[in-house]
């Protein structure tokens, strides 16, 4: 089983390869801490009895759902899916053209093909799930 400290290095190593890694990296410093000392607004990632935990934290202080991985490549994958969909989401916003959702879902996938196949995979079958249960309006 792999530290907090190894997923967070393994996350750094992978997003460092991609042509948007300067804005991945911003987002993973401001937003995930790879400890269980819960101080600040963000996300929360953690290992524990042979399991890893992700719990995000409101402005407020409200902790949400404490999410449970028993791997370290699923934890991986759902940090990397949460970084390229707020980066994806801040690149839609400032383009002009297509619906925001399509803009999203194909900025999404172009980071996700810069990082590895294994996580463009993963970003192809979340975004096709979500587009089997609320499909484009056009």
């Amino acid at each position: 089983m792999k530290n907090t400290k190894e997923i967070e290095n393994e996350i750094v190593t992978l997003i460092r390869q991609s042509e948007f890694a300067s804005d991945l990296e911003i987002l993973l410093n401001s937003f995930y801490y790879f400890t269980d000392e819960i101080e600040f607004p963000g996300v929360y990632v953690y290992s524990e009895n042979q399991s890893y935990y992700l719990i995000s934290v409101g402005d407020r202080g409200n902790v949400g759902e404490k999410e449970e991985y028993t791997d370290a490549d699923s934890l991986i994958k759902e940090i990397l899916c949460g970084l390229e969909s707020s980066l994806s989401a801040k690149l839609a916003r400032g383009m002009k053209g297509n619906s925001f959702r399509k803009t999203m879902f194909a900025k999404r996938i172009e980071i996700s093909r810069t990082i590895g196949e294994v996580y463009s995979k993963d970003a192809e079958d979340r975004i096709s799930y979500i587009l089997k249960e609320s499909p484009y309006e056009e």
